[in-house]
């Protein structure tokens, strides 16, 4: 029309006069994530339109919204994008819009602050914290009964006054990890944990994780004088008593130390209590409103702006809100018309917070249903809802991932690497979190592996990092002592204090782990450990623990200026010497968790005679971030190995690792055999699991060749079932340690006859597939065996396809097969000679008239 206010934006209510948009406002103009793509304009009433003067002087800013809006709505609500600038609606504008909908035929759906739970911002001051009661920590010191049933007492009394209190008690002593489904995106009240639970540190960070400001966090701990039976006692009682310190100072959190000689008769839930817990009724005025931090804030704004080539990855540590602003976002998504949302997650009760934060976003809408707590459903075909990642890549489920509109991957880090790899290539929008530092050990692993492969497929992909915690309040000093604990703020040496390291100049020495629990040495094991958790992808809290206090364990490490730059960490398994138990581990009946090569060449292998060795098992290999490349890692292995031999009375040094072509050639370069290929592959790298041995003794050896010739004899077979998705890098190093595949040639000799025949017919002729493919399997085998044969990555991949059973178009499989060096003439020179001849007399034909040609012909 006329009347245009461009780029500002006036109190009175504007509306879309774009017949074909989808939305009663401009899909193009108001977000980048809508589908429009023609020009719109905003405009006000005849009657309403001010003077050009004035419509120019009231531009609104982003800041000026935020920071100067009043009043019930505060919030920049509605994102409007003209001429590549934005100007930002404030609420009580789009109080307005109530009043004028019958200027647009169906409801707005950018309309988000008129309901009482659905702006961007809501309340005096849009996007501070709110402020939380501070968490307690009650450490119960006596006997475990004692210990158990005090707690338990208390537990019981807090919800018998609180009915709607969220509590976990871990009690037992078989769980070697806390449960993803009681754990990931939940918020607890209370928690009781035993410091006896193996893997103690892994438990205590998730308990701290899950718990909410206000909260309560009983550590059942063994008395003073049983301190000593325990390992990581030193640093823990050190910790524990640097928190009382800060607790006395006016911290955010309470300690409360309470020993069995000096408890008395006052019942724990006398002496404190929980806050009480937010209802989950959904009630109104039950819960307090959503208010997004600047954090989500700026989240939100980009999973709006997201597109098939620019996804978005969320990560934080635990508390951060990562899974409240995924929902906000997603409530946004709705009622902007976004259509059907997919949720995926390891486990379906970690989205738990994801759906309650986009129900609690939308408010009481009557349009808004929730038929499951993972269900969502607004308006005609708005739907938010959970579907599992093994549906998702399968049957029903993949029509369902190409037709929604956004995929939200919820804890990304729990889900195998190729399967977030596979989801992100399929979906059209998707949208990641995942936790860092969490108990799991997997948020290192998808950063080092995972985040570079995503890379590669979307080189826009944005990420994001939630640093405020949103959970409790800000400088808690159970937080704190989680962090000093798990050393989750470690970070390696200076790389300016380490630049001219070499070879030539750093030391090699065996080092005594016990001297690091030492409180002399805390500087050097965070150096130590932030190594760990920048360069092994495995690195979890309790490996802390697990390196510092079991007896097995060898420490080597490589220093330069008195800085560690390298380290080592090898295990000594011992022989499984009960009979029966070796039996039953090979019969899969049972597991020797600290026996890992064992279980490996046995269980999986099939070699029970594996079990009665000693191996020493290399478990980590790092170098500093900034040396990488330098050939330090190489040389300190070799030392590391030496010593291991020398020190030891091992049958094999053995490792197991993630089979990369760059590990793999690097323990081949040191002596290292490949014994095994796991069939499986390990969720945390996304790659198959190698076992490599270095034999010490006659009968190590005897099986390590055993083991050699039992898996190239496989190997054709394998290729087409477990082993399917290896790369081509990757199978020439496995090649390249293992005896000729069944079938192929051994070094020097001359391949078979009729499989040479079958290549080059079908190369040169026009044979079927199915007649050859035996002949073309062994040829393309034997070609990636050193020395390689030199193919383009287009006829590699193509004959790769081949080898593991996909679908192969023989257009592009014959050419491929004529530069295999089975597939060339049996004198080269000669070949080309005949070849060019024919080509030369089909030249000289195709000159010569048609009717002289004919003539010749005649007898």
């Amino acid at each position: 029309g006329p009347y245009t206010t461009g780029l500002k934006f006036w109190p009175q209510a504007p509306f879309c006069r774009h017949r074909s948009c989808h939305h009663s406002f401009c899909n193009e103009r108001m977000s980048r994530s809508c589908v429009g793509s023609a020009p719109c304009s905003v405009a006000v009433p005849h009657s309403k339109v001010a003077p050009r003067r004035a419509r120019n002087s009231h531009p609104l800013t982003l800041n000026s919204i935020w920071r100067g809006a009043s009043g019930p709505y505060t919030a920049a609500v509605l994102s409007v994008r003209c001429r590549r600038l934005s100007t930002f609606v404030c609420g009580a504008a789009i109080c307005q819009l109530v009043a004028v909908r019958h200027f647009a035929r169906r409801r707005p759906p950018l309309l988000l602050g008129v309901r009482r739970a659905s702006a961007l911002a809501f309340g005096p001051r849009a996007g501070e914290l709110k402020t939380r009661p501070p968490r307690q920590l009650v450490i119960l010191s006596g006997d475990r009964q004692w210990a158990e049933g005090v707690a338990t007492e208390a537990l019981a009394q807090w919800r018998t006054r609180y009915p709607d209190l969220h509590s976990f008690t871990i009690d037992n002593i078989r769980l070697d990890k806390p449960p993803q489904a009681e754990w990931m995106g939940q918020e607890l009240d209370v928690v009781v944990l035993h410091f006896g639970q193996p893997n103690f540190l892994d438990f205590f960070g998730a308990a701290c994780g899950a718990l909410r400001g206000g909260g309560v966090l009983v550590l059942c701990s063994p008395s003073a004088a049983d301190w000593c039976h325990h390992g990581y006692s030193g640093r823990w009682r050190r910790l524990l008593a640097g928190l009382g310190g800060e607790a006395e100072a006016g911290a955010g959190s309470s300690v409360t130390v309470q020993s069995q000689e000096s408890f008395g008769a006052l019942p724990l839930a006398e002496r404190l209590s929980p806050a009480p817990p937010e209802s989950g009724g959904g009630g109104a005025g039950e819960r307090p409103p959503l208010v997004p931090s600047s954090e989500q804030r700026r989240l939100i704004e980009a999973v709006l702006n997201t597109t098939g080539s620019s996804p978005v990855l969320v990560t934080g540590r635990r508390g951060r809100g990562k899974s409240a602003s995924l929902g906000m976002a997603a409530a946004v998504l709705l009622q902007r018309g976004a259509g059907c949302i997919l949720v995926t997650s390891p486990s379906q009760p970690a989205t738990w917070q994801l759906f309650e934060a986009a129900a609690r976003y939308l408010g009481d809408d009557c349009e808004v249903r929730r038929p499951s707590p993972f269900e969502l459903q607004t308006g005609p075909g708005g739907r938010l809802e959970f579907v599992s990642p093994a549906d998702l890549l399968v049957g029903d489920g993949l029509a369902r991932l190409r037709n929604a509109q956004f995929l939200f991957v919820d804890e990304a880090a729990g889900l195998p690497v190729d399967v977030v790899v596979e989801l992100l290539w399929r979906a059209r929008r998707v949208v990641m979190s995942t936790t860092l530092d969490g108990y799991e050990g997997s948020g290192q692993g998808f950063m080092l592996r995972a985040l570079p492969q995503l890379r590669i497929r979307k080189q826009e992909l944005r990420h994001f990092e939630l640093q405020a915690p949103m959970r409790w309040n800000l400088g808690c000093p159970l937080e704190k002592l989680a962090n000093a604990a798990m050393l989750l703020d470690a970070k390696p040496v200076d790389n300016d204090l380490v630049a001219d390291a070499s070879v030539e100049n750093s030391s090699f020495e065996v080092l005594d782990q016990q001297v690091l629990s030492e409180w002399r040495r805390e500087d050097e094991l965070s150096e130590i450990f932030g190594m760990l958790r920048c360069g092994h992808y495995k690195t979890k809290p309790s490996d802390l623990s697990t390196f510092l206090d079991e007896p097995s364990m060898r420490w080597f490490v490589l220093r330069f200026n008195g800085h560690v730059i390298g380290l080592v960490i090898a295990a000594i398994e011992e022989p499984i010497e009960d009979k029966h138990v070796a039996e039953a581990v090979y019969k899969r009946q049972r597991k020797a968790r600290p026996q890992l090569i064992a279980q490996a060449l046995s269980l999986d292998a099939g070699f029970l005679e594996a079990t009665g060795m000693r191996h020493a098992r290399v478990m980590r290999l790092c170098v500093h971030p900034g040396l990488q490349r330098r050939g330090l890692g190489t040389w300190l292995l070799k030392r590391s190995i030496a010593e291991l031999k020398r020190g030891e009375q091992v049958d094999a040094v053995a490792a197991c690792f993630g089979a990369t072509a760059y590990l793999m050639k690097l323990w081949r370069n040191v002596g290292g055999e490949l014994a095994w290929l796991a069939h499986g592959r390990e969720p945390s790298s996304g790659h198959h699991s190698a076992t490599v041995l270095l034999p010490c003794t006659a009968r190590s050896r005897h099986l390590l060749h055993r083991a050699q010739a039992r898996l190239a004899l496989q190997l054709p077979e394998l290729l087409l079932g477990p082993l399917a998705r290896l790369s081509a890098d990757v199978l020439a190093e496995l090649l390249a340690g293992l005896p000729p595949p069944g079938g192929c040639p051994r070094d020097g000799d001359e391949p078979d006859v009729q499989d040479v025949a079958d290549v080059r017919s079908f190369a040169w002729g026009a044979r079927q597939v199915s007649c050859c493919r035996y002949a073309l399997v062994r040829a393309f085998l034997s070609a990636m065996r050193p020395p390689r044969a030199t193919l383009d990555p287009r006829s590699e991949q193509v004959l790769l396809d081949l080898v593991q059973g996909r679908d192969v178009n023989e257009g592009l499989l014959r050419p491929a097969v004529r530069k295999l060096p089975w597939a060339a003439p049996p004198d080269a020179s000669e070949g080309r000679a005949r070849e060019g001849g024919e080509a030369t007399a089909q030249g000289a034909a195709r000159r010569v008239p048609r009717s002289e040609r004919l003539a010749c012909c005649e007898p």
